[in-house]
């Protein structure tokens, strides 16, 4: 059961991360309420900053707060978990937004029990609002999940925090925090919450659409968000081997492949990481081919690109 201790002053708090993106901004805000039970923290870490009163005649909820520019997203929602005083937190990326009627929906699951309510997504390119396909993983969890009535899945592969409530007293509880990395941010706050909470629920309902940006180089893939990937994977694994969740590790294999494109040295050194780090190469084998064509797919093909935080 949920421990109210904490003295709550909203019913839920939305954090949103942005960096010089004020058009996609006030689109993910409109799909908020105006409502003042509803604290909306928009953290900004752009270059050149938003005024602190720039929603003011707009809105009643939404409060403006400064992130240092050099850390990234997973320092700017850190931010947000300071300021945060909702009893549920939800989060919401700047180029995405929530979907008609979605906070019916989360004040339908206000007064669960349980400590994080998963949902399912949507997805769309920015441009033109067609559908794309970026929900597919986390929809298949929700899925699968209805089948076979095992949460752990649902808990230690939903590695992302948006289309979820999370209760602020397990994140205060457990003092659990983004990691401020160059990429992968979200992947261990995501796995802390979800092995931490006391329960969950999964709601087959979609409440988040993520957004595909066409055209875009934003994720293009450099040695320096490759490493930091690599070794988030390295840590996620690690964290399940030491708790008796092995079962639940993910393949490093998409990693070890694509070190090798930046030069021998480095190869061996993403393959001395996974050895130091008691990282067994070969899980996941049966899905090696998968990655092989997916690291094809990528050098092929250019043309859309999926804008990570």
């Amino acid at each position: 059961m949920m421990n109210d201790s904490l003295n709550f002053h909203y019913d839920f708090t939305v954090i949103i991360p942005f960096r010089d993106c004020t058009e996609l901004l006030e689109r993910a805000i409109d799909s908020i309420p105006d409502d003042t039970r509803i604290q909306v923290l928009a953290i900004d870490n752009s270059l050149v900053p938003l005024q602190n009163d720039y929603f003011t005649d707009q809105r009643m909820n939404v409060e403006i707060l400064y992130a240092d520019n050099t850390k990234g997203a997973g320092h700017a929602r850190n931010v947000g978990l300071e300021n945060a005083k909702g009893k549920w937190v939800l989060f919401l990326d700047a180029d995405d937004f929530f979907v008609n009627n979605a906070f019916e929906t989360f004040y339908s699951e206000f007064y669960s029990e349980e400590e994080i309510i998963y949902f399912k997504m949507t997805s769309c390119y920015s441009d033109t609002g067609l559908p794309a396909n970026r929900e597919l993983l986390f929809n298949s969890l929700i899925e699968q999940y209805k089948i076979e009535r095992n949460d752990k899945r649902v808990r230690y592969k939903f590695v992302s925090p948006c289309a979820k409530m999370v209760s602020l007293n397990l994140i205060r509880r457990k003092g659990i925090s983004f990691d401020e990395v160059v990429a992968s941010n979200d992947v261990m706050f995501s796995l802390y919450t979800g092995f931490y909470a006391t329960a969950i629920k999964c709601v087959d309902v979609a409440v988040y659409c993520a957004t595909v940006v066409r055209g875009s180089l934003t994720n293009k893939l450099t040695i320096d968000t490759l490493k930091a990937r690599y070794m988030v994977s390295l840590r996620y694994n690690k964290f399940l081997r030491k708790n008796n969740e092995g079962g639940y590790q993910g393949s490093v294999m998409y990693y070890l492949i694509n070190s090798w494109r930046y030069g021998l040295k480095m190869g061996l050194q993403f393959l001395y990481l996974c050895v130091r780090n008691g990282n067994n190469p070969f899980i996941g084998m049966s899905n090696w081919w998968s990655t092989c064509v997916k690291l094809y797919g990528d050098r092929k093909k250019n043309k859309y690109y999926i804008v990570r935080k």
